[in-house]
């Protein structure tokens, strides 16, 4: 996996202060449990730095309706914009739906 971050030349986006409290607020607001605040710390970092999207398969903590209505109302409060939570597939899915409607 390490490898593919300089073949495709894969940005790494830096953990600040305010990615680690806005993960540590959506432990505290129990949206993602505190034995997976790594979790909540994808989102946050995504958020922070204004994102659209966080690609996860990972449906137990992330990748389901109250994470991301809530992560959305937090982010919201604290003066992020939205992010959608979705699987890479649903991107692709859209983006070859958009094609089609443009040929």
């Amino acid at each position: 996996m390490m490898a593919l971050i300089n073949t495709y030349g894969i940005t790494i986006l830096p953990i600040i202060p305010a990615s680690n409290q806005l993960a540590d607020f959506y432990v505290a607001e129990n949206i993602i449990p505190t034995r997976f605040r790594l979790d909540g710390a994808h989102i946050a970092i995504a958020s922070i730095h204004r994102l659209d999207y966080v690609l996860s398969y990972n449906f137990q903590h992330i990748n389901r309706v109250k994470t991301k209505l809530l992560t959305d109302r937090i982010n919201h409060e604290m003066g992020y914009g939205a992010i959608v939570i979705c699987t890479a597939k649903e991107v692709l899915e859209d983006e070859q739906s958009n094609k089609e409607e443009f040929c």
